[in-house]
Parts: structure tokens; C-alpha cells; sequence
């Protein structure tokens, strides 16, 4: 039969002793205002080392060799940490950690991201250990106004005459609560 005259394979794959998730898997950024993307880093039982968690918009050529991956330093303004090398726009003006990156049994890290603007794109999360193991999350971003604006008139017109004035009312709704 065909079965029995096929060579039959095996191979051994290398898991990372490491998983990461990112939450929320779709970030809403607001011009001029501050969101929040929770990277969780998971240990398998037994694994000993550190991870540092790292983000890039796959646009740069920094830390990760041209994959877009960024190096976190302190920002001696703040005293946090921000993303170097970070290519502003797209709706993101800057991105920086809060706390350490580093995770030595497993928890959280979170990235405060500022907005700028408007655009959609994607952020990609990395951890990875001192033997180069990492695992990858991907997370969207959609970045916004922090409101919108709407007219509400008679039939959707708005009449205005050349021998006086016409007051419009404007609903303003915040987007960012």
C-alpha cells in the first residue's frame, strides 16, 4: 500500500519555558491621554530565570535586530522607564513601562502608551530570557479622538442666511470612559 512506502519522520521540538499573553488584545488610544496594555508572563513549573518583556510597532530597527523590537531604558524625567528607539506616529507618541520589565517568576508587566493623533496598527510583545528563548503576543491598537461630535438638528440641515445668525447645538460624547 502507499502507507507502507512512505519513510516515516520524527522530530523533536523545543518548547519555551515561557508563555505571555497581552491584555486587552485590541487597545483603544486616546490623543493626548495615556492607555494601558498588561503583558502576563507565564512560567512552566520548574523554569528558573529571568525574562524582560519588550514591545515594537515593527517599524524601527532597534534592540531585536531590525524586528522591531525596542530597548527599555529609565527616563531620568519620570523615573520610569520608556521604549527607545520607538518610532512615533500611527496615533502613538511614546510607549513606556511601568515598574520593571523584568520578571523573575512570572507576573505582569504593564506598558503605558501614549496617544497622538489618530491611526490603527499593531504592537507586538516579547519576552525573551538569557538563552534567547521568547515568546510573542500580538496586540491591535486603534488610536482616537477622546470624543466625538455630532449635530442633532431638524432633518439633518443646517440653514443658515446671509442677514443674521443660526445657533447649532453639538452633542460632545467622551469615547474614553
Amino acid at each position: 500500500s502507499l502507507h507502507d512506502a512512505l519513510p516515516i519522520y520524527s522530530s523533536t521540538g523545543v518548547t519555551v519555558p515561557f508563555s505571555i499573553t497581552v491584555q486587552p488584545q485590541t487597545i483603544n488610544v486616546y490623543d493626548s491621554l495615556t492607555s494601558n496594555a498588561t503583558v502576563t508572563v507565564n512560567f512552566a513549573t520548574g523554569y528558573t530565570g529571568s525574562v524582560t518583556v519588550s514591545v515594537g510597532n515593527g517599524g524601527g530597527s532597534g534592540g531585536g535586530g531590525g524586528g522591531g523590537e525596542f530597548r527599555i531604558q529609565p527616563n531620568r524625567a519620570t523615573g520610569g522607564r520608556r521604549v527607545t528607539d520607538f518610532s512615533p506616529g500611527n496615533g502613538i507618541s511614546q510607549i513606556s513601562v511601568s515598574g520593571n520589565p523584568v520578571t523573575s517568576n512570572g507576573g505582569q508587566v504593564t506598558f503605558s502608551i501614549l496617544g497622538s493623533g489618530s491611526g490603527t496598527g499593531s504592537l507586538t510583545f516579547t519576552a525573551t530570557d538569557a538563552s534567547n528563548n521568547s515568546a510573542q503576543a500580538n496586540a491591535s491598537y486603534s488610536a482616537s479622538l477622546p470624543f466625538s461630535i455630532s449635530t442633532p438638528s431638524a432633518n439633518g440641515t443646517i440653514r443658515a442666511f446671509d442677514t443674521g445668525s443660526t445657533t447649532v447645538s453639538v452633542q460632545v460624547t467622551p469615547l474614553n470612559n
